[in-house]
């Protein structure tokens, strides 16, 4: 397959345009190179791409799948045109990264406030998934993803255990057990809320309880551990996150700490495509950053 820039920002401009003529007039050429440039990348990508209905020219769903994906890839083209000057203040650029509750709340939401002060014309999208990460990563959906998971996987990097944390129990603040220091028995005897980030995964908590002969009472189960503090309210349910996470609900929930050791990391992905683009090295660069200050605490706590 062999496509250029500029033939993406044709078809983009089409599609923005809505018309072959306007997107011609636009970059200054014949409707005919237009045209041509369209056919090309229709034969390139198996697809019609811009159909015609009525007066309209519409795009196909395919298209409307790879237009996000073509953005990133101009934005990025555009932000390495010059290697060795990147200017974060002056970028325009856009990066997906996928973060779920634990990244977000403890790293991510800092680091995007630095993004906002050093380099606003940044675009982020964030994303949020937990299943198949390693695909999107790798088909250019997304350009980093902080997991709790490790991804062994041809063609991403990593930087594992960006934080290594401790699990602990958190419960509405009115909860007898809020704290105190669990012991086994506490454990079996409560209810619980279990995280399912997917059908078939098992907290380690789950696991360390499991090998040490403590059944587990699960009444509740959540994809996204986001819902697990609203869930926790006025109830005598608990739920088991990491202790970093735990204390940015400290003045909503109660917290008490298990009776062994359940640690858990954040980890960071990339793949090959972006690993040598200045916009992802460098908010690569802020995350490490960030989460260097929060180990800084853990490690002192610990």
């Amino acid at each position: 397959m062999n496509l250029d820039f500029n033939a993406l920002r044709t078809l983009r401009l089409v599609y923005q345009l809505g018309s072959f003529s306007d997107a011609a007039d636009a970059i200054e050429v014949k409707q005919s190179t237009v045209s041509y440039t369209i056919d090309r990348l229709r034969k390139a990508l198996n697809d019609p791409l811009i159909v015609r209905q009525g007066i309209r020219n519409v795009p196909t769903e395919r298209c409307r799948e790879l237009i996000p994906i073509i953005d990133r890839i101009l934005a990025e083209a555009e932000t390495m045109e010059d290697q060795g000057n990147f200017d974060p203040s002056k970028s325009t650029a856009q990066i997906s990264i996928i973060c779920a509750t634990f990244g977000l709340r403890v790293v991510l939401s800092n680091v995007l406030k630095r993004v906002r002060q050093l380099a606003p014309g940044i675009k982020v999208d964030l994303l949020e998934r937990y299943h198949g990460v390693s695909d999107y990563l790798q088909e250019g959906k997304a350009d980093i993803a902080l997991t709790v998971t490790d991804i062994d996987v041809s063609g991403i990097y990593s930087h594992s255990s960006l934080i290594t944390d401790f699990s602990v129990c958190i419960m509405d603040p009115q909860n007898p057990l809020a704290g105190k220091a669990l012991t086994e028995k506490d454990i079996q005897d409560a209810k619980h809320i279990a995280t399912r980030l997917w059908a078939n995964w098992v907290q380690p908590f789950e696991m360390v309880a499991e090998n040490l002969g403590i059944k587990l009472d699960q009444v509740i189960s959540v994809t996204n551990p986001a819902q697990i503090p609203t869930l926790l309210r006025e109830t005598d349910l608990l739920a088991v996150v990491p202790g970093s996470l735990a204390r940015t609900y400290e003045n909503q929930l109660g917290i008490a700490q298990l009776p062994f050791k359940v640690p858990v990391s954040l980890n960071m992905h990339w793949p090959a495509a972006a690993n040598r683009s200045n916009l992802s090295i460098w908010i690569r660069g802020i995350i490490i950053e960030e989460a260097d200050k929060v180990s800084r605490v853990l490690n002192a706590e610990h």
